[in-house]
Formats: structure tokens, sequence, C-alpha cells
């Protein structure tokens, strides 16, 4: 005699643990970039943060290109909120099994993961207004700095191949056959 609840294979698995992993990464996601919106678009005065942005400059402790950066802040806070909205409501149709998730979540992998790598080349591109302002810090910081500065610059660049392998992997994953064949049987239940 056959189980009532036959244990889940390894694509059911699969796919509940992504599902859940990101509805509470999203989530949470969500939460801080509405939080940030409110903080940088309402709450903290735009002439403040220019003001610190441009202490920060002189200083030499900030390059003066985020200066223009600072009225973008609310927009990117948004985006980051949309986004994370978005990928929240997919992951819960992706939990559903609704095959247009699978396909929709997949797409989102691989932009992550394209985001992922055209981050690796952002170090590189900072590095230079970075030596300027290095160069002016006095002698007994430059050292200290410097060293953070290329340890963070490592850092970014082994964390941005390792979340695009991981993301890419998962986009591979959710075309594969096994788990298109998960989904479309659940389609077919759903059919009457």
């Amino acid at each position: 005699m056959a189980s009532a609840n036959p244990a889940p294979d390894k694509a059911t698995s699969f796919v509940n643990g992504l599902a859940w992993s990101f509805i509470g990464l999203s989530a949470f996601s969500t939460l801080l970039a509405a939080l940030q919106y409110v903080l940088f678009a309402r709450v903290v005065p735009t002439e403040t943060l220019r003001a610190l942005f441009a202490d920060a400059i002189q200083l030499k402790l900030l390059p003066p290109a985020m200066l223009n950066l600072l009225a973008y802040i609310p927009a990117f806070c948004a985006a980051l909120c949309a986004a994370s909205l978005l990928t929240l409501w997919v992951s819960v149709a992706l939990l559903k099994r609704r095959n247009w998730a699978r396909i929709g979540f997949a797409w989102i992998m691989i932009a992550t993961a394209i985001l992922h790598f055209a981050g690796i080349v952002l170090p590189f591109y900072l590095m230079p207004e970075f030596s300027a302002l290095l160069n002016d810090m006095p002698p007994d910081i430059r050292g200290v700095v410097g060293n953070l500065a290329q340890m963070l610059s490592a850092m970014s660049i082994v964390m941005g191949i390792a979340f695009g392998v991981a993301f890419a992997w998962i986009a591979k994953r959710l075309f594969s056959a096994e788990i298109a064949r998960e989904f479309a049987a659940r389609d077919d239940a759903d059919t009457p």
C-alpha cells in the first residue's frame, strides 16, 4: 500500500528551500530598502547629507564623485525596494509551483549574476581616484588605509565571483528538465 504523503524528491526539496530562503531574504531586503528610502528621502535633509559629503571630500575621505551620487540615493532605495518586492512575489509563486515563477525566478537569478560579475570591475574603476586620495593622506595612516582598500577590493572581487556563480547555478538548475517536469506535473494537476 502506497503512503498518502510520498517523500519529497530532491527537486521538491531544492525548490522549497530556494523559495523559502528568498521569501525571507527578499522580505528583509524590502523592509531595509523601505526604511532607507524613508530615511534618505524624508527624514534626513538633503542639505545635511550634502554638507557631510562635502566635508568628507574636503578632508579627502571621499572622492568628489560621491557628491554627485547623493542626488540618486532615494531613487536607488526605491528601485531596491521594488526589486525586493518583485523577488518576494515571485518567490511565493515559486513555492506554489507556478511555472511562470520558475522562469521568472531563473531570469532574476541571471540578472543578479550579471550584476555581480559586472560589480567585479568596480574596485578597478574606483582605484585610480582612491589612489589620488591616498597620496594626499598623512604617511602614518596611508599604509593602513591602503592595505584596507586592497583587502576590501579583493573581498569584493571574490564575493562577486562567488555570488555570480551561485546565482547562475540556481538559474541553470531551475531551467533543468527535472525541475521543469516537477512544475509541469503541478500545472497538469491544476487543470480540470
